[in-house]
């Protein structure tokens, strides 16, 4: 296990999807219905919150 959150891409990749923009959008929804987090602006900032 890594000491680090995984990139938008690895996430993508780990789900089956080619684009990391998809994931992205997937991601800001969840972050808006409060089950993540993470820095727009920094790398590897994604944290699990529920």
């Amino acid at each position: 296990m890594n000491e680090y959150s995984p990139s938008f891409r690895e996430v993508a990749t780990g789900v089956g999807l080619k684009s990391s923009s998809a994931i992205h959008t997937h991601l800001k929804k969840m972050k808006k219905d409060g089950y993540i987090d993470f820095v727009n602006t920094l790398p590897r900032t994604l944290r699990i919150v529920v």
